[in-house]
């Protein structure tokens, strides 16, 4: 699996990107930029670093810069996407990390359960923030991105003046609300060496899901033993390792089954099931119906 470094075109005379559409799924990458996803309607399932956040309508995901990602399991999701970064020329982001450590990933619009990433006693646990709802400030960066939105799609007088308005106030919320947790997070490199392991694991899993992979191959590159890596890792994704690889399985699965016609032996395998028998198991318990009636209905819808 190779993890894309995503270029956008932002500079001083364009400093930020705005999109909408329908998102289905998107491969592993990261960008520069800080990227704030705003769910129109529908859902979609996003992974950031080592989180996995179920992302529902009014749902606001804040991606922040570095930060690697990827989308899967969009349901008649129309999203908003803004990309911004330095380029904004403002002081706050040319001297700060872009948008802070501390700030929560995802600003839910309704009572969200978020997966955290504590992995053990001693491995720092940063999910305090995100367990919180900031109801308030939630409202807030809402209407900021609705302006956004409606001002780029209708391109009324002073509209760039408008849309940079609201990103410097967004930018100016996320400041003022996580500051102090910032300064903390400074100091908890811990964070980064293990997110640096579990790139590397998810790396390995990528390239080699439809192959005989085990625990033991991961743990090596981890440079774990084998109880510690099967420990840490359920830790951090609140799965076991064979589920894990499991569920990249079926999801690239699903893939085939919506784009391609083979059959479904021939999917099992290539997919890196040994029975048809197990794939047929294991795809009813994660997606709710067997590959055939799963591929049955794509077509229908």
């Amino acid at each position: 699996m190779t993890i894309m470094h995503q270029k956008y075109t932002t500079d001083k005379s364009n400093p930020y990107v705005i999109n909408y559409g329908k998102m289905l799924e998107f491969p592993y990458h990261w960008h520069d930029e800080v990227e704030i996803i705003y769910v129109l309607k529908g859902s979609v399932t996003f992974i950031v670093e080592t989180q996995t956040y179920n992302v529902q309508e009014r749902d606001i995901l804040i991606i922040k810069s570095g930060e690697i990602h990827r989308c899967y399991g969009g349901v008649d999701c129309d999203l908003i996407i803004i990309e911004f970064g330095h380029y904004l020329d403002n002081e706050i982001l040319k001297t700060q990390t872009l948008i802070y450590p501390g700030a929560p990933t995802l600003l839910g619009a309704g009572n969200v359960e978020i997966n955290t990433a504590a992995c053990d006693k001693d491995l720092p646990n940063n999910t305090s923030s995100e367990k919180n709802l900031y109801k308030g400030l939630h409202a807030e960066i809402e209407n900021l991105i609705l302006q956004i939105y409606d001002e780029n799609r209708n391109k009324r007088q002073a509209w760039d003046f408008m849309i940079k308005s609201a990103l410097y106030r967004i930018v100016a919320l996320l400041d003022k609300e996580f500051h102090k947790m910032a300064r903390i997070q400074k100091n908890k490199t811990t964070t980064y060496s293990y997110n640096k392991i579990l790139h590397e694991v998810f790396e390995y899993i990528g390239n080699n899901y439809n192959k005989n992979i085990s625990i033991d191959d991961v743990s090596h590159i981890a440079n774990f033993s084998k109880h510690y890596f099967n420990k840490f890792f359920k830790k951090v994704t609140n799965k076991t390792f064979a589920r894990y690889v499991n569920d990249i399985r079926i999801e690239k699965a699903q893939t085939l089954l919506k784009s391609s016609k083979q059959n479904i032996t021939d999917i099992a395998f290539e997919v890196g099931f040994n029975s048809i028998k197990t794939f047929n198991r294991v795809f009813k318990e994660k997606v709710g119906c067997t590959p055939s009636e799963y591929r049955k209905s794509e077509e229908q819808s």
